[in-house]
């Protein structure tokens, strides 16, 4: 494949400009926001020693040496490699090297940050597995790796309008997710790996091309904690891992579904009177059903981030099938999120900040992500007369103190729904469906966990230790 590959970019050679770069026609309607976009979203690389691979014309070895202490270019084609040399060479902070990725020759913890911008794409599986454990011996102890690549399918025109053959690997983001999270240090440090930070649509293309194809993530090298994750969840493979809520969506049909999300998340649009071409952050999206609604009903722009890259992966597979996608889906820990001040006309969240400890950082987060004027709802889960602790070390709030804790994070106009004898209608429901499979499974476990989950929400219910809280605020205008 490496060779297909030197022989598909020495072909585009000639093509030392944008549009070379990005196999697009198009790229100079592109190109400029495109860069801007991907730099927004590095972490603070200031002061810090930088890698930079498949750095091609130099699009963005300027800005990166602009902030860099020191850059490193490489590329594996002569041609790229001696015009970013004619824009950058000049540089003193800047080496520029000619050589395959695959061949270089890096000692341990050389650099702070490694990033590239469409280059995993063009290994094979067995290089990038390769590539993947590299990055995290070249890199320093929280060390970040920036990359950027084209999934499912390509999404520029010049290959086909050049009947260049492809041997491109046009993966699936959860395959990047799966490789990079299983990445490990050496038999001495075992414990290190790749944190994922976030992983997200670049919204340049899925807003001026209608192109969902481009994705970035962002991972950092950390000493891992093998339960460290699912310390979050009462179950985590429920919730997380999306398998039990896979195999409920298929206990379902269209006409009876246990879930009835449709029921709270039109009720709660309509509390937030929504307005179209509002931006909606939606915190803990699972597979976006309540994203999708909001967008065909109310022609809002929806970010939903969410843990779990398997339900991410199913949303991510609607978003491709629309012309117009309004929603853009990320892969991510909330809290370790930054967004601009200001960003979002309305915060929503649906039974996901139980699982979040440190709840008045994460509602200050919200405070500073809204404009002026924007609207925050939970759903979530509390407790009954006192906060409570739940077998994994969390705590459900009353909604007394749910609606306190708001107040004291600078809300105004906070107010409380009572949700609970919704939440016992759905609860009885699904338990009915899941008891009824469960007479033709009888020894699936993942059945029985299931059963088990409703059957001890339904007790907690039952006795009053526990609530669905609606909670409704504003940030002052």
């Amino acid at each position: 494949m490496r060779r297909d590959m030197k022989v598909l970019w020495n072909s585009f050679s000639s093509y030392a400009s944008p549009e070379g770069m990005m196999l697009n026609s198009e790229a100079s309607k592109l190109s400029s926001l495109d860069i801007e976009e991907i730099m927004a979203n590095l972490p603070d690389i200031k002061g810090k020693r930088c890698l930079e691979l498949g750095a091609g014309i130099g699009r963005h070895t300027g800005l990166l040496a602009e902030i860099c202490d020191h850059v490193t270019a490489v590329d594996f084609i002569e041609a790229f490699v001696e015009k970013n040399r004619e824009v950058n060479g000049d540089r003193p902070n800047v080496d520029i090297v000619h050589s395959d990725v695959m061949r270089l020759d890096i000692p341990p913890e050389s650099y702070d940050v490694i990033f590239t911008n469409w280059l995993l794409m063009y290994q094979a599986d067995e290089e990038l597995k390769l590539l993947s454990q590299r990055f995290l011996g070249w890199l320093r102890d929280g060390g970040y790796l920036f990359f950027r690549e084209t999934c499912f399918h390509t999404s520029g025109d010049l290959l086909q309008k050049h009947n260049t053959f492809d041997r491109s690997r046009y993966r699936h983001p959860k395959e990047y997710n799966i490789m990079f999270q299983s990445v490990r240090g050496s038999n001495m440090n075992p414990t290190v790996g790749f944190q994922l930070l976030y992983c997200r649509n670049v919204q340049t293309f899925a807003t001026m091309k209608y192109n969902p194809t481009q994705y970035f993530w962002l991972w950092q090298k950390r000493r891992l904690a093998a339960d460290e994750e699912l310390g979050r969840m009462e179950y985590p493979e429920l919730f997380l891992d999306g398998k039990l809520k896979s195999i409920m969506e298929k206990l379902l049909d269209n006409d009876n579904p246990i879930d009835d999300g449709c029921d709270n998340i039109r009720d709660i649009a309509e509390m937030l009177n929504l307005q179209p071409k509002q931006s909606v952050l939606d915190v803990g999206c699972g597979s976006g059903d309540d994203d999708f609604f909001l967008a065909r009903n109310y022609d809002v722009n929806v970010l939903g981030i969410d843990l779990s890259s398997s339900l991410i992966g199913e949303a991510i597979d609607v978003v491709r099938e629309q012309t117009t996608p309004r929603v853009l889906f990320e892969i991510g820990d909330i809290t370790e999120r930054e967004f601009k001040a200001a960003s979002y006309d309305v915060i929503y969240s649906r039974d996901v900040l139980l699982y979040i400890r440190d709840k008045p950082t994460m509602f200050r987060k919200f405070m500073t992500w809204l404009k002026p004027g924007g609207r925050l709802a939970i759903l979530d889960h509390c407790s009954g007369a006192r906060p409570q602790a739940t077998d994994s070390g969390l705590t459900r709030l009353t909604m007394e103190t749910y609606e306190e804790r708001l107040t004291s994070a600078g809300f105004a106009m906070v107010k409380t729904v009572d949700r609970t004898p919704h939440l016992m209608r759905l609860l009885r429901k699904g338990l009915a469906r899941i008891t009824e499979e469960s007479k033709h499974t009888p020894q699936d476990e993942n059945i029985q966990a299931l059963l088990e989950f409703f059957s001890a929400k339904i007790t907690r219910v039952s006795r009053g230790s526990q609530k669905w809280g609606l909670f409704l605020a504003e940030k002052a205008k």
